[in-house]
């Protein structure tokens, strides 16, 4: 296992690495977490601690330390909870969480489509068609802004580039 970790971070790898093990051994943990592992778990382990774990680990990974992030009269939590817009809770399909997530993690930075349909999609033998992504952002803006005060669709399309999670006033910041 420590070849494998050390191999993989010298290799530029940036991605979380979480090793499951069957026993506890504090210096072998230690030793793990010191050459690159970011988290080492013990098993058996229970469905909700590992999902909170590799949310956590993600969240900072984006530079997210909290639970949430608010942008403008929007908060999006990193934990599965649909997002609440003006006090009232939106709820999601499972993909529009995905996606919405995906920009939540990435708010005020603008994202490609194409990083958005990797990041929902991967590697899926059933990929759909890339237009999808138009599509889920489409239901979003129109859910964000029928339930927004402001009428904010908090989700902007920066041409030729991507599309941005952002507020008004980083908007009117920008247009000024």
């Amino acid at each position: 296992m420590r070849r494998q970790i050390q191999v993989a971070r010298a290799a530029g790898c940036v991605n979380p690495i979480i090793v499951i093990r069957d026993f506890r051994n504090a210096q072998d943990t230690s030793e793990l977490l010191n050459i690159g592992a970011d988290d080492v778990i013990v098993s058996p382990i229970k469905g909700t601690e590992l999902l909170s774990r590799t949310n956590s680990i993600i969240r900072r990974l984006y530079g997210h330390a909290g639970e949430s992030v608010i942008v403008g009269e929007l908060t999006a939590y990193f934990d599965g909870r649909d997002p609440i817009v003006s006090g009232s809770q939106i709820k999601l399909s499972k993909r529009e969480y995905s996606v919405f997530q995906h920009l939540a993690l990435n708010s005020n930075r603008v994202i490609s489509k194409d990083a958005i349909y990797d990041a929902i999609y991967g590697t899926s033998v059933d990929q759909p068609f890339d237009k999808v992504i138009d599509v889920y952002i489409c239901k979003l803006r129109k859910k964000f802004a029928t339930a927004s005060e402001s009428g904010w669709q908090y989700i902007e399309t920066v041409h030729g580039r991507g599309y941005k999670l952002s507020s008004p006033q980083s908007h009117s910041q920008i247009a000024s």
